[in-house]
């Protein structure tokens, strides 16, 4: 994907796969300004991108995390911990109007009982794993409620470069942040893989030569 930038490598690295995936989901989902939006997986680094797109659009947001020591890295308008039951979000009664779940099959059916009656969910992420068992659409996706996903094989070739280049141009701009948790050499991968593998990570990691 071809890309015009003045970007540092250290921040051209943290945003191709991360914020493609957050813009295309919420391009999915259709995210407007003064709309609400739930992202379930806040702290993951697409959680994270999705939260900056959606600010800047004007969208109020919230975000959940499953380790409370990581509430405080959320940006978002309402932080949630996660503790594995039913969700609620005492500041939107009547639910968000989007859900961009990214935990994925543990979180989906309560992320469709808890979007508002006609809102959308858009699954675009496996932290819970692939399948969600004994799924059945009519019984569990509520009337009215839309479900779909997003899949960033969605966003390749001009089409992608398009997003990829509107992402560099707004972080240019300031208008959004790349979330680098810590850059490490190269002669430093094992050590970066550790530190991914303990879950001490907020943000991407990055590696440079």
């Amino acid at each position: 994907m071809p890309v015009t930038t003045s970007l540092p490598w250290e921040a051209l690295a943290a945003l191709p796969e991360t914020y493609l995936t957050a813009q295309g989901a919420l391009d999915a989902l259709g995210v407007a300004r003064g709309e609400r939006l739930l992202i379930r997986g806040g702290t993951s680094s697409v959680g994270m991108a999705a939260a900056s797109i959606a600010a800047a659009l004007g969208a109020e947001t919230a975000a959940t995390t499953r380790r409370r020591h990581k509430a405080a890295a959320l940006v978002a308008d309402h932080v949630l911990v996660d503790e594995g039951g039913p969700l609620t979000i005492e500041a939107w009664p009547e639910g968000p109007d989007h859900v961009l779940d990214l935990v994925g099959t543990s979180t989906v059916l309560d992320s469709l009982r808890l979007v508002r009656r006609g809102g959308t969910v858009c699954v675009a992420g496996s932290l819970s794993g692939w399948l969600i068992p004994a799924f059945e659409p009519i019984a569990m996706i509520p009337t009215g409620t839309r479900l779909t996903a997003f899949h960033s094989d969605t966003v390749r070739g001009a089409a992608g470069a398009a997003v990829l280049q509107r992402v560099v141009d707004q972080v240019e701009a300031r208008v959004l942040h790349p979330h680098v948790d810590r850059v490490f050499s190269l002669d430093d991968v094992a050590e970066a893989h550790r530190y991914l593998e303990d879950d001490q990570a907020t943000g991407k990691v990055v590696l440079v030569p």
